[in-house]
């Protein structure tokens, strides 16, 4: 790599001095800085999608054509089940965990901050990494979801921090984007400006990043062009829902009537985050299963039929499809989702390959297996190897099942493995180590699943 030691990040942030480029630009000029001084630049990213009302039918998630033997199983021989065909050319970086148990959760109908933690009260696994990892990145943590709510720009849901303190997502996808994009921490100067001429964001900031680009040739100059397509692109998504995308202070007209439209924008916003390297943990919470389900037009956009979410849980039919049927298109728009931010992160090249390659993906149901899991049995789909930790090469890992984990009541006892093990083996992997999630609770087991790790 040739190095140029006159690169400087203060060269090309010199007009970055405004909120809205130095904070969607300045990761970008750090890694492309370290890149030009011959040093790398990589840095592991936790993207984690999760939703609501159990990721079921079982046999749609039939790697291996046997879904209730009890014992353990692990094998490469996979094959990708029709409900997650859209992730089918990433199975190379597959890791599917099946089978770990988590019997303390918030209620029957969402499974709470529990399910991320092991017990109440206790730290969620996305802030103990956020709060924990060594970043320049300008958020240590980033989350977005959509509530039934039009007019919600936050909403507390599943991250938690030590003592039970919830960390809310931006419900509002005008309100994500000027957080995330506009620049959170300018002087009241700048909000002022922002707010009330409503320019765009790189309108903005024009001549500041017309200065940047001009210092930079070849492919450095390419990549950063790219970065600014993608948050153009963003910026006449938003622009596209009415006139009011720069409003600072709360969500606008600019934010979609419907819910799948909306939460979509949020993938959306989820995805360039990443990519501009603002975080290095982001939460895509795409509603639960009752208190935080999409509202009855998702159901009449995506299923094509008024039913909500929960009803189908319940087993009721959404026109002629049976409520098996009405599920698995569910889970299958949010698995569509998410395959678009795949697409978009292996887009965002670096020197050493894609965002993606340092981008872990996690995709899990707060719910498990089911509606009314009851905590016996929680699938668990991981894409990417965490920078050649984890055994992520198209494998299928099913831990031994508790006894009478597909019944409503569980009345077994402690079992040999429990999904809080899972969270512990993430926080090793980021290299903020923790052995002791889920003390106190049902899944007290100690230390990482070396079944995991390379």
């Amino acid at each position: 790599m040739m190095r140029n030691p006159h690169f400087s990040r203060r060269t090309l942030l010199r007009g970055l001095s405004l909120g809205a480029a130095a904070t969607a630009l300045g990761p970008l000029v750090n890694r492309m800085v370290r890149e030009a001084h011959g040093q790398s630049a990589k840095s592991l990213r936790l993207l984690i999608v999760s939703h609501g009302n159990g990721m079921w039918p079982l046999e749609n998630m039939d790697f291996i054509g046997d879904i209730k033997s009890s014992g353990y199983i692990e094998r490469q021989d996979i094959v990708v089940p029709p409900m997650f065909q859209v992730f089918a050319e990433y199975q190379s970086r597959m890791l599917y965990v099946d089978g770990l148990p988590q019997r303390e959760y918030e209620d029957g109908h969402n499974g709470g901050p529990q399910v991320f933690s092991g017990t109440a009260n206790r730290v969620t696994v996305d802030q103990w990494i956020a709060q924990n990892l060594a970043t320049d990145a300008p958020f240590k943590w980033i989350g977005v979801t959509k509530t039934r709510n039009a007019d919600q720009t936050l909403a507390d849901m599943n991250a938690c921090k030590e003592g039970g303190e919830r960390v809310p997502f931006v419900s509002l996808p005008s309100a994500a984007f000027a957080a995330y994009f506009g620049g959170g921490d300018q002087d009241e100067s700048v909000r002022e400006r922002l707010s009330h001429k409503r320019q765009r964001l790189l309108d903005f900031a024009k001549d500041d990043v017309l200065r940047v680009e001009q210092r930079l040739v070849g492919a450095e100059r390419q990549r950063f062009q790219q970065y600014l397509t993608s948050i153009e692109e963003l910026d006449r998504r938003h622009k596209l829902q009415g006139d009011a995308l720069l409003n600072c202070n709360s969500g606008t007209a600019s934010d979609p009537a419907r819910w799948a439209e909306g939460m979509s924008m949020q993938y959306d916003i989820a995805a360039t985050a990443l990519a501009c390297g603002l975080s290095r943990i982001v939460w895509i919470n795409a509603g639960g299963s009752k208190y935080w389900e999409p509202p009855r037009d998702y159901s009449v956009d995506v299923l094509g039929g008024d039913v909500s979410i929960h009803d189908v849980g319940h087993g009721h039919m959404v026109g002629p499809l049976t409520s098996k049927e009405a599920n698995t298109l569910h889970i299958q728009w949010q698995a569509n989702q998410t395959a678009r931010v795949l697409s978009k992160l292996a887009q965002a090249t670096t020197a050493e390959g894609s965002v993606l390659d340092e981008t872990l993906v996690m995709f899990i149901n707060e719910n498990g297996y089911k509606h009314h899991n009851r905590g016996g049995r929680y699938p668990v789909l991981f894409m990417g190897n965490a920078s050649g930790k984890l055994k992520a090469d198209g494998r299928y890992v099913r831990f031994p099942l508790i006894p009478d984990w597909d019944k409503n009541k569980i009345e077994s006892g402690k079992g040999e493995f429990g999904l809080p093990q899972l969270w512990n083996t993430l926080a090793h992997v980021f290299g903020v180590p923790k052995d002791d999630f889920g003390q106190g609770g049902p899944e007290e087991n100690r230390g990482v699943l070396e079944q995991l790790l390379v």
